[in-house]
């Protein structure tokens, strides 16, 4: 019967694995927050996504918003955590559920998907959309 490994080798490695195998970070956040407006006027209750363009082939998670009375949004995370990954992100404005954003104000929208670059620190990141 093989021994049992020494206990501090064995939580050493139980902390790296946990570490390498959980992901660690991996990436670079930073707080993101804004105002969405459509012709001018602050658009309420959309929905705000940042999808990291380039995870490496790895999934990053996007950070998410919803626009309140005055279409200002702040970013979360998975898990309550605040922003978005570093880098090149696609944003898209979508409806309050989460669906393609083709018409607000009975109006088509044009602006609803962009790239932006999230950088570290604090983002300010307005968007415009315009209506048609």
């Amino acid at each position: 019967m093989p021994a049992a490994p020494h206990p501090p080798t064995f939580l050493l490695w139980l902390v790296l694995g946990a570490a390498i195998g959980c992901g660690g970070p991996g990436f670079q956040s930073a707080e993101v927050t804004g105002t969405v407006t459509a012709g001018g006027q602050p658009a309420a209750g959309l929905m705000i996504q940042f999808e990291p363009v380039d995870g490496g082939g790895t999934r990053l998670p996007p950070g998410t918003g919803v626009t309140n009375a005055e279409g200002r949004y702040v970013l979360l995370r998975a898990g309550g955590k605040s922003g978005a990954v570093v880098g090149q992100n696609t944003v898209r404005v979508m409806n309050g559920e989460g669906g393609e954003l083709g018409r607000l104000l009975g109006k088509a929208v044009s602006g609803a998907v962009s790239q932006r670059e999230v950088k570290p620190g604090s983002n300010v990141i307005d968007i415009e959309l315009t209506l048609k």
